[in-house]
């Protein structure tokens, strides 16, 4: 009877000491606690923003806006920051709510665009002379060209381009930029991808 009873023992402990495979109540939680994130991303004069950047903050969990600005996140944690960037606008970061509007404000850094001059490159911002650019498919519509240093004349504040001949091949036209200031030579750098040449070299 003792060994009998101390089997049965056993046998119960062992019973006792297997855990139930229950459902982990923090599991249920967890799933409880995510949402589905929409809304749309607009500029300051109300215009939806074209493949912004959406992002979970921290996570890999985003999307790019639609042709109307609009953007769905799924399984977002209801405590999570949502990040929306654009090229040209200042980084936002709100928190996640089923429904979003955001406003992109315009970066004053754009100031920091690149403009070529001679052989390198400055800040816009740390230019100290002016800047002037043609747009080339405005210009072939208004007017014949027969060369590219032609196609300056009266387009351009500071610049004239006159042409002293008519003759095939030696028609182009001589440029001078805000008159005869340049010592030696008053004739401009021309510079074409990264190279100095001919302005007439290229076929407008």
């Amino acid at each position: 009877m003792a060994i009998a009873l101390t089997l049965f023992l056993m046998s119960t402990n062992v019973a006792k000491a297997v855990p139930l495979n229950q459902p982990s109540s923090d599991g249920v939680d967890n799933i409880m606690q995510t949402m589905t994130v929409s809304g749309v991303v607009k500029d300051a004069s109300g215009e939806p923003v074209i493949g912004a950047n959406v992002l979970v903050e921290g996570t890999t969990n985003g999307v790019i806006t639609d042709l109307d600005g609009r953007f769905t996140l799924q399984n977002v944690p209801s405590n999570a920051k949502i990040q929306i960037s654009y090229i040209g606008y200042v980084t936002q970061t709100v928190n996640a709510r089923p429904s979003l509007s955001i406003t992109l404000r315009e970066d004053t850094e754009t100031l920091e665009e690149v403009v070529v001059v001679g052989y390198g490159t400055q800040k816009k911002v740390n230019l100290t002379g002016s800047v002037a650019s043609m747009n080339m498919e405005e210009t072939m519509q208004s007017r014949t060209v027969t060369n590219l240093s032609n196609a300056l004349s009266g387009m351009m504040a500071g610049v004239t381009a006159l042409q002293s001949t008519g003759a095939p091949g030696e028609d182009g036209a001589t440029i001078r930029v805000r008159g005869l200031g340049t010592l030696n030579s008053s004739a401009p750098l021309i510079i074409i991808d990264g190279i100095e040449g001919s302005m007439d070299a290229v076929n407008p």
